[in-house]
C-alpha cells in the first residue's frame, strides 16, 4: 500500500467509512462503555474477553487468540490489564504480559494503516522522586515507551483518571451505613473522576476526527474520599456520624497523590472540558438511588 493509498484508509476509518473494530477486553468498565460506544457507529465491533459474556466473544489473552480478529479489525482497542498494585506485586510476570508485553506483540502484527488505542494510566507519568516505582506503575511506563518508539504512528494513548463506576467503595459505603454501620474513608486521598460513558465518546471523538498521539481525560477539580463519604450522606439523608476518617499514607502501602490531569491535549482536539468532580458524584448518586 502505497502512501497515498494508505491515507485515504486512514481517512475513511476516521470518518466511520467501513470502520471495523476490536476492543480487547470488552467485559470491563471501560471496554464494555466502549463497545456500547462504537456498536452503533462502526460496520463490524466485536467485543473479545477472556469471560463468556455473550454478545461478546469469549478469547483467551494469548497473541494467536487474538491475530484472527485483528486481521479484520482497523482499530484495535486495548482495554485489559492488572490494575491492582498488591497483585502487580504479587505476581509481576502477569502483570507484564498484560500491561506491556502482549500490547508489544500486538503492535508488532499490525499494518500501518491500522490504529492501535491502548488504555493507560495517570500513574505512567508519576514522578516517584527516586523510589522504586510499583510495579503497574513500571509496566505502564514500558507499554507507553514501547508504543511511541515503535514507529508505529497510528496509535492512541488514552490516560483516564479515576473512572467513578470503578470505585466500588462507594457503593459498600452506602449500603453500610443504610444498615448503621461506620466506614474510613481516607481524608488524604483524592481523585479527579469521570464517567466511562464521557471517556468513550471522547475516544470515539478522536478516532472519527483522525487524530494520533497521547490524550489525559479528568475532571477539572479534585475531590477526597472523605468528601465523597460526606456527599454520600448528604445526598442519602445518611448519619455522617458514623463516618471515621483516617490517613491513606498510614494505611494504604501503595499511596500515591493522584493529581489533576493536564487535559490541554484533549482540549483542542475534542473539545472537551474537564467536569467539576462534584458534578460527577452527583451523577453517580442519582445512578445509585
Amino acid at each position: 500500500m502505497d502512501a497515498f493509498e494508505l491515507a485515504r484508509a486512514r481517512a475513511a476509518v476516521a470518518k466511520g467509512v467501513n470502520m471495523k473494530a476490536a476492543i480487547i477486553g470488552a467485559n470491563g468498565i471501560i471496554g464494555n462503555s466502549l463497545y456500547h460506544t462504537l456498536l452503533p457507529t462502526c460496520t463490524e465491533c466485536i467485543g473479545l474477553t477472556s469471560q463468556s459474556t455473550p454478545p461478546l466473544v469469549t478469547v483467551s489473552y494469548a497473541l494467536s487468540s487474538l491475530q484472527e480478529f485483528m486481521r479484520k479489525s482497523d482499530i484495535i482497542i486495548y482495554c485489559i490489564g492488572v490494575s491492582k498494585f498488591a497483585e502487580c506485586e504479587a505476581s509481576p510476570e502477569k502483570s507484564l504480559y498484560l500491561n506491556a508485553d502482549l500490547p508489544k506483540e500486538i503492535l508488532k502484527n499490525l499494518s500501518p494503516r491500522q490504529k492501535f488505542i491502548y488504555l493507560s494510566s495517570p500513574i505512567a507519568l508519576y514522578d516517584f522522586k527516586g523510589k522504586k516505582p510499583y510495579n503497574y506503575a513500571l509496566h505502564k511506563q514500558c507499554a507507553e515507551d514501547i508504543i511511541l518508539h515503535s514507529g508505529h504512528d497510528n496509535f492512541l494513548i488514552i490516560r483516564p483518571s479515576r473512572i467513578i463506576e470503578s470505585t466500588t467503595s462507594i457503593k459498600e459505603w452506602k449500603q453500610k451505613l443504610s444498615e448503621g454501620h461506620t466506614i474510613t474513608p481516607f481524608f488524604d486521598y483524592f481523585i479527579s473522576p469521570i464517567t466511562a460513558a464521557m471517556l468513550s465518546g471522547q475516544i470515539l471523538r478522536l478516532i472519527q476526527d483522525g487524530h494520533s498521539g497521547c490524550y489525559n481525560f479528568s475532571a477539572q477539580d479534585r475531590i477526597s474520599y472523605l468528601d465523597i463519604a460526606r456527599e454520600l450522606c448528604a445526598h442519602f439523608g445518611l448519619d455522617e456520624a458514623l463516618i471515621e476518617k483516617k490517613s491513606a499514607q498510614e494505611h494504604n502501602p501503595f499511596f500515591f497523590r493522584q493529581d489533576i490531569l493536564d487535559c490541554t491535549d484533549a482540549g483542542k482536539a475534542t473539545g472537551y472540558i474537564p467536569p467539576f468532580s462534584k458534578d460527577i458524584i452527583f451523577d453517580y448518586f442519582q445512578k445509585l438511588a
